[in-house]
């Protein structure tokens, strides 16, 4: 349970860099992590306590602490971009054979824990946060009200103006006319893309709506993005 926030935080990595969402995965990891390396809720004393950390297996699920997950992304993103992917896989290594976070630090870097919490949180002092503004869309691709959208365009996006959380919330028409959410994923930190199913309809009218009542488009930190409506119209040919 000691080492949970590192075997936890590489598997959401792992996970979303299959999915194909690693670059955006990294930009939410990191700007949730450091706005709780902000307020003190980052440290090897906190992460290692991993039932009081993120919550108990028996606890309520919704009062466990889910951006555990991408703090303890964040230890990975530090081991590896500070010291290199060979260094991180050193240390799962070795902590394997230790079962000590000490040891292990000295064996693989040379350093105390000290020393590595105190590049750990300098790290993520270099990433920019806003934890209080609402996102708002910086651009759409095809842009908004657009005419004569090529049938052949590959795919739409919208970005956003911070970096966004996991939820998707988007009415599209499906259908045949080549645009549905279920294709949706996220690129960057903050772009949202969709892939067009085979071609858009011809002269169809698209009317997307981006964000949702319940709030579920929401930026890192949860500020929802307003219901925004996305149109344009496909070429006749």
């Amino acid at each position: 349970m000691r080492f949970r926030f590192f075997d936890e935080g590489f598997a959401e990595i792992t996970g979303d860099s299959i999915a194909g969402e690693g670059d955006w995965y990294k930009a939410y990891a990191l700007a949730v992590a450091a706005s709780e390396s902000q307020v003190g809720k980052v440290s090897f004393a906190q992460v290692q306590d991993w039932a009081s950390y993120y919550g108990s297996s028996g606890s309520d699920v919704n009062t466990r602490n889910w951006k555990a997950y991408q703090v303890g992304s964040s230890f990975d993103y530090m081991m590896q971009d500070v010291h290199g992917a060979a260094a991180l896989r050193a240390f799962f290594v070795d902590i394997g054979t230790t079962l000590d976070l000490g040891v292990t630090f000295q064996n693989v870097l040379a350093k105390t824990p000290d020393e590595v919490e105190q590049e750990w949180h300098a790290y993520l002092n270099d990433v920019p946060t806003d934890d209080t503004s609402a996102p708002s869309v910086t651009t759409m691709s095809p842009p908004d009200m657009a005419t004569e959208v090529p049938l052949d365009t590959a795919e739409i996006s919208v970005s956003f103006s911070l970096v966004m959380g996991p939820n998707v919330c988007l009415t599209t028409p499906c259908g045949d006319t080549g645009v549905c959410y279920t294709s949706a994923y996220w690129r960057q930190g903050n772009e949202l893309v969709i892939p067009v199913q085979g071609q858009l309809k011809p002269s169809y009218a698209y009317d997307l709506v981006v964000g949702g009542d319940t709030g579920c488009l929401t930026s890192y930190a949860g500020t929802a993005l307003a219901i925004t409506h996305w149109r344009f119209t496909a070429a006749s040919q």
